[in-house]
């Protein structure tokens, strides 16, 4: 779809300089770098299609939404064009290709949408999943995807040694060993064993599935593909002992202190008139230093100086009004934390620091908690992000599977798409 989407929009703006009479493509295309100009415009509208989630989910609940959505879009990537504009760079189409191009390429989108989207979608399928025994987090599981079939799975039912006591609306296929019987009727392209021990009692059949292209996860293997985090009541003691996932490699993290380095060093220039800004601000609302330090919890375990703005209060963000309200949603109280990153104490992204007797609390308290760590602390963070989006600002746990499945999959594009989704989140479309 997105890139189906991206050649449909550059082929509108194409369409609109081939139907302009009074522009010559020749002259257009080569001397006044209109190929430039559209790869930007086509750019500025996927990445705002991006940022609405319109590649989340194919489903199209309402032609009206899917329209509304579109035009928004369209209107947030001139407002683009027009700064481009007025900062005089050499990206901006013209207005009698902007305009009749960007008609085109709506009207195309729409189109697209309702007549070829659902197709797609509907021969990709939805891969159907089947659960070898049901425990409570397997039920919870089952339960997530079937009200969320954006996520590309269905499951088909369960195999345990009677009905589970657990609730649940999915369907009892009958005992483990029944398992040829369901396979022969629900074919699945994936099993997930919610109980370890069937693994052993099915490990002939499993090993013959599993050569046969069907794909077999435990359910915290599955729970990380799915949510984008570990499943901290399926960690096995014995693998994170014996095994190294929860280490990030030590290049991931050289490559992660240089370029939040390097990202630090770029933003100083806007950020210091901003930060001067908001000092002052809030020196004029209240006779206390603009500045607070925090002691925290560092990167293996060394305490830290952290910086940031006495703009936020100590009360729950939903009573913040006004100034306080508009410095936490845009997250400015946290740009003295520049410093930080060019110390090397933070980076750009990972997990938010807990203050010394706080993190030792929750480290007797939660297994594992102490594991957060072993990767720098940062500005925002990929745990930060998913508690915005699913409301679980306040639950350790949560948090902590978040931070575990960022601490695997530590990656220079991760920290990218992290950054994006927060500032999706948090700057260009925050929640009221």
């Amino acid at each position: 779809m997105f890139i189906c989407e991206a050649v449909l929009i550059g082929a509108s703006h194409l369409a609109a300089v081939y139907l302009n009479r009074d522009l010559d493509p020749r002259t257009f295309f080569i001397e006044q770098s209109g190929w430039q100009a559209i790869a930007v415009s086509t750019g500025l509208i996927i990445l705002g299609m991006y940022f609405r989630q319109l590649y989340g989910d194919l489903r199209i609940r309402s032609r009206i939404l899917l329209l509304q959505e579109l035009m928004f879009v369209m209107g947030v990537a001139f407002i683009a064009q027009a700064l481009m504009t007025y900062f005089h760079f050499g990206w901006p189409l013209p207005r009698d290709v902007l305009l009749p191009g960007s008609a085109i390429a709506l009207a195309s989108i729409f189109a697209w949408r309702i007549l070829v989207g659902p197709s797609i979608r509907n021969r990709l399928g939805l891969q159907r999943v089947l659960f070898i025994g049901f425990q409570p987090a397997a039920a919870k599981l089952a339960g997530y995807i079937g009200r969320h079939p954006e996520v590309g799975f269905a499951p088909v039912g369960y195999l345990e040694y009677g009905p589970a006591p657990v609730e649940s609306s999915l369907a009892w296929l009958g005992s483990p060993g029944d398992l040829h019987n369901a396979i022969e009727r629900h074919r699945p392209d994936y099993i997930v064993i919610g109980e370890k021990k069937e693994i052993g009692r099915q490990v002939n059949e499993l090993v013959e599935l599993r050569y046969d292209g069907v794909h077999i996860e435990d359910v915290g293997g599955f729970c990380e593909r799915i949510n984008g985090r570990v499943c901290a009541t399926e960690v096995n003691p014995a693998g994170a002992i014996f095994s190294e996932k929860f280490q990030p490699e030590r290049l991931s993290l050289k490559l992660q202190l240089l370029y939040s380095t390097v990202a630090a060093l770029l933003a100083i220039p806007i950020a210091l008139p901003v930060m001067g800004a908001l000092a002052l601000l809030i020196r004029t609302r209240s006779r206390n230093s603009a500045l607070v330090r925090e002691f925290r919890v560092g990167f293996c375990g060394v305490p830290f100086t952290m910086y940031r703005f006495r703009a936020t209060p100590p009360v729950a963000t939903a009573e913040l009004t006004g100034f306080d309200n508009f410095v936490d949603r845009f997250g400015l109280d946290r740009l003295p934390q520049i410093w930080n990153v060019l110390r090397g104490e933070m980076s750009l992204v990972g997990p938010n620091p807990d203050r010394p007797e706080m993190a030792e609390r929750l480290n007797r308290a939660i297994p594992f908690h102490s594991q957060r760590v072993l990767v720098r602390p940062g500005v925002i963070g990929w745990a930060e992000v998913n508690q915005l989006i699913d409301g679980s600002g306040h639950d350790a746990i949560r948090r902590l599977e978040y931070d575990l499945y960022y601490m695997k999959n530590l990656s220079p594009l991760f920290d990218l798409f992290v950054i994006l989704q927060w500032f999706r989140e948090r700057f260009l479309f925050p929640e009221p």
